[in-house]
C-alpha cells in the first residue's frame, strides 16, 4: 500500500466511529469493482482515496461543519446551510485537496457523491454509485439499488452504470417528495441529463439495427 493510502487510512481509523469506518471500507471495495468494470483506466489510488474519505466529516455537527469549512477555504450554497447534512460533501472535498493534496478529479468525486450533477466524470459517477451499494447498507433503496446494478450488469455491461444511475437518482428523487424535503437542483440536473443521454443511445442503436 502506498503512502497516500497508509495516511488516510491513519486518518480515518482516528476520526470515524466504527460503523462509519465500516461504511467506508464498504464503499472503497464497491468504487474499486466499479471502476475495474466499467473504467479500468482509472488510477485505483485515486478511486480508494475519493471512497476513503467521501465521509470523512460526515459526523462532524453541523457547527463543525462551518468551522472545518472556514479552515480549508470551503464555501457553502444556500441549500446547504439550510440542508446541514449536505454539508459533509463540501467540506469532505476541501480536506481531500487541501491536508491530502487530492487532485480535482477525486475531490469533485466527493463534492458530489450525495447529489450527483448532470454530465457527471467517471469518478463522479462511481463514488455516487458506490455509496448506495456498499455491501454493509441494508435499508431498502440501497439494496434495491445494489440489486439493480448487479441485474443490468449480467444484462448489458456497457449500460449498467449508467441505468443504475438513473435508476438511484429517480428512486431518491421519489422518496425526497414523499417525505417533503427539498431536493438539490444538481440531483435533478443529474437525472434529467443522465435521462436524455440513455434515451439518445437507445434511438442510436435502434437507428443502426
Amino acid at each position: 500500500m502506498n503512502a497516500l493510502l497508509l495516511k488516510i487510512y491513519d486518518y480515518i481509523n482516528g476520526i470515524l466511529s466504527p460503523k462509519r469506518r465500516r461504511h467506508t471500507y464498504g464503499v472503497e471495495k464497491a468504487a474499486i469493482i466499479l471502476a475495474k468494470n466499467h473504467y479500468p483506466h482509472l488510477s485505483k489510488e485515486l478511486v480508494a482515496a475519493a471512497a476513503l474519505l467521501h465521509d470523512c466529516t460526515k459526523e462532524l455537527s453541523a457547527e463543525e461543519q462551518l468551522t472545518v469549512a472556514e479552515k480549508h477555504g470551503a464555501v457553502f450554497t444556500e441549500l446547504e446551510l439550510a440542508v446541514p447534512k449536505l454539508r459533509h460533501a463540501v467540506t469532505g472535498a476541501a480536506v481531500a485537496r487541501r491536508m491530502f493534496g487530492l487532485p480535482e478529479e477525486a475531490a469533485s468525486a466527493i463534492l458530489y457523491h450525495t447529489t450527483a450533477r448532470a454530465d457527471m466524470s467517471p469518478m463522479e459517477k462511481i463514488l455516487y454509485l458506490a455509496d448506495f451499494i456498499d455491501e454493509y447498507r441494508a435499508d431498502e433503496l440501497c439494496t434495491d439499488v445494489r440489486r439493480k446494478y448487479f441485474a443490468f450488469l449480467r444484462e448489458d455491461k456497457d449500460g449498467a452504470l449508467d441505468n443504475t444511475l438513473l435508476y438511484a437518482l429517480e428512486r431518491s428523487i421519489e422518496i425526497l417528495i414523499e417525505e417533503c424535503k427539498q431536493i438539490h437542483p444538481h440531483t435533478i440536473e443529474a437525472r434529467n441529463f443522465l435521462k436524455e443521454s440513455l434515451a439518445n443511445e437507445d434511438s442510436k442503436r435502434r437507428a443502426e439495427q
